[in-house]
């Protein structure tokens, strides 16, 4: 076992059961146990209504969308109802294509030579060259 997964509070065996309590931190429990010998916390994270076993994060049961042990018991937080700043549903601006940067280079030189040719520009050249 990798030491991230060692330190990960969510770490779960094939079973889906903790490898340690989430409330208590108790890591030593029988093979076929549901819950913590030293606090009384689930350590499966069952459906609240059906025998589904759930991921560790997991909140409401995927199989039928009812709360579940970990969530009722309090071991989980509420998912945020205001959204974070970071937005999971859109994916990030894609890189600026070949085609697309030579565009932008060109309106860019485009826009010098069109500053260069107004008669303020011109005024200013001309006062420049006499300086000299």
């Amino acid at each position: 076992m990798k030491t991230a997964e060692k330190n990960d509070p969510y770490s779960m065996n094939q079973d889906l059961r903790l490898s340690k309590c989430l409330y208590c931190g108790q890591a030593r429990h029988d093979r076929d146990a549901r819950f913590c010998i030293m606090c009384g916390n689930p350590i499966v994270n069952r459906c609240s209504e059906c025998p589904h076993r759930n991921i560790a994060i997991a909140r409401y049961c995927e199989k039928c969308g009812k709360p579940t042990l970990f969530f009722l018991r309090g071991l989980l937080q509420p998912f945020p109802a205001e959204p974070s700043t970071h937005v999971y549903h859109q994916p990030p601006d894609p890189p600026e294509g070949l085609y697309a940067r030579m565009k932008r280079l060109e309106d860019e030189r485009a826009a010098k030579k069109a500053a260069a040719k107004r008669p303020e520009a011109k005024k200013k050249t001309e006062a420049s060259k006499k300086r000299k």
